[in-house]
């Protein structure tokens, strides 16, 4: 029998698979074209592909113990924070490809608020998690 700690990591774990899965999922349903929105596709892609990979990996490593089970919690919600910013940042890309960036530089300033606050919640997963590997 597995202890609560360690379930909880799990959970964590499989939280941040589902989270990180309908990210991707999501980005099959771009259409095919090589313009400006694609390559904006392309960049959150590549960015959200290195973010779940990085943190499915250092969580593997990351102890579960009674002394870092609330720092679990705390760090489930920093990275749905995360991937959810990442995901309403496709959103607002995938929105401006059939707006043809009408609404333009509006647009521009929530886009790139949306991906400074997915940093801005990675970087505070990343802290938690190295508080958790530290104890």
């Amino acid at each position: 029998m597995q202890s609560r700690f360690e379930i909880r990591k799990r959970f964590t774990i499989l939280a941040w698979i589902f989270i990180s899965t309908v990210f991707f999922w999501s980005m099959s349903f771009l259409p095919h074209q090589f313009d400006l929105g694609s390559f904006l596709s392309y960049m959150i892609l590549l960015f959200g592909g290195g973010f779940v990979f990085h943190f499915f990996t250092e969580m593997l490593s990351a102890p579960a113990t009674e002394e870092n089970w609330s720092q679990w919690g705390e760090l489930a919600m920093y990275l749905v924070k995360a991937a959810l910013s990442i995901i309403a940042v496709f959103a607002i890309a995938y929105i401006e490809k059939f707006l043809f960036f009408m609404a333009g530089i509006p647009t521009i300033v929530v886009l790139f608020t949306s991906m400074w606050y997915s940093i801005s919640q990675a970087e505070k997963a990343h802290s938690v998690l190295y508080q958790i590997k530290g104890s």
